[in-house]
């Protein structure tokens, strides 16, 4: 048993020694999540406490216009599609942001433009 505790011990420390280190990217994402995360608690705060059920239309776009708020500020088109008044329901936000387009070049063929679209889904 002493023995095996021996080789486990032995065996964490080896993972340990050999754990991969964050690039420099990763360790600016980290960052920024860290610098933001006090604006980020503040933000979901100020939103779970509006009662924003459901039924309750008013309430749900006024979260809709919090985070609608929030995405425009990131730089996303932010839209608003309203639903007919006999379904009850708020609407929905709808985000998204469209970068750069490029042009490429495949072999033998005409050029290309590539367009990338982040689009963000979630219920209120």
């Amino acid at each position: 048993m002493k023995k095996l505790i021996i080789l486990s011990f032995f065996l964490m420390l080896l993972r340990i020694s050999n754990a991969q280190t964050l690039s420099v990217t990763e360790q600016n994402f980290l960052k920024n999540i860290e610098t933001n995360m006090p604006s980020t608690i503040e933000l979901l705060k100020q939103t779970v406490n509006i009662n924003s059920g459901t039924y309750n239309v008013q309430g749900v776009k006024k979260v809709g216009a919090i985070y609608g708020k929030a995405f425009s500020d990131l730089g996303f088109t932010v839209e608003w599609i309203k639903l007919p008044d006999s379904l009850k329901r708020a609407g929905h936000l709808v985000a998204y942001k469209k970068a750069a387009s490029r042009q490429t070049t495949h072999p033998g063929q005409r050029r290309i433009r590539q367009e990338k679209l982040l689009a963000m889904l979630g219920k209120l």
